[in-house]
């Protein structure tokens, strides 16, 4: 019973009521059996539960990966300004919590020009990016407090180096690598903070 009082705590409502209908001890509680179906009581546990033990954790494997996959984050509209005072505007995805941040632009195979992802820290410190799991090819403007591009470089598809910041930075812009290059953006332009600065 404390077993299944854990796994309650730890499972979404809907994966906890398969684990209770296929995994429940007959010896945990009697009344339970009504959650089995007739098969599983006259034959041996060993063998029977074995594939229900697969087929369950197959289903919480790729039901947990679509609803994090489906998952959009908000879009807002970015304007980078260049030093001579020209601007340009990106559409970019907010990543504001640390499971936003860490998944960022995995598994994207096509992320357009004029898009972009901005990942937003609660307070400025040294920022270090990788490419696992992510096979376009990307560009990265790490960005300060106030809005300064301080540095720029381009990552590699699925490469597991770090790219780190040279400074303490607020902001990390990812962008399809060439991006930056193609409109001129460089060290010393400016994200105008005209956008919802929320993070966690």
């Amino acid at each position: 019973m404390i077993k299944s009082l854990l796994i309650e705590k730890i499972l979404p409502p809907q994966f906890f009521f398969l684990f209770q209908k296929f995994f429940l001890s007959k010896e945990s509680n009697e009344s339970e059996k009504n959650f089995l179906p007739r098969k599983y009581l006259s034959h041996d546990r060993s063998k029977s539960f074995r594939p229900s033990i697969f087929f369950f954790c197959a289903f919480l494997f790729f039901s947990t990966s679509l609803f994090s996959c489906t998952k959009k984050l908000e879009i807002q509209t970015l304007t980078l300004k260049r030093q001579d005072g020209s601007s340009i505007q990106v559409r970019a995805e907010m990543a504001r919590t640390e499971q936003e941040r860490s998944t960022g632009f995995m598994h994207r195979k096509k992320i357009p020009n004029g898009t972009a992802m901005l990942f937003l820290f609660p307070s400025d410190r040294i920022l270090s990016f990788w490419m696992k799991n992510t096979p376009h090819p990307l560009s990265i403007a790490y960005i300060d407090s106030n809005g300064k591009i301080k540095n720029i470089f381009d990552m590699a598809p699925l490469s597991t180096a770090p790219i780190t910041s040279t400074s303490h930075v607020r902001y990390a812009l990812e962008v399809p690598r060439g991006y930056f290059l193609d409109e001129n953006i460089k060290v010393g332009d400016t994200l105008l903070l005209d956008f919802d600065k929320t993070c966690q």
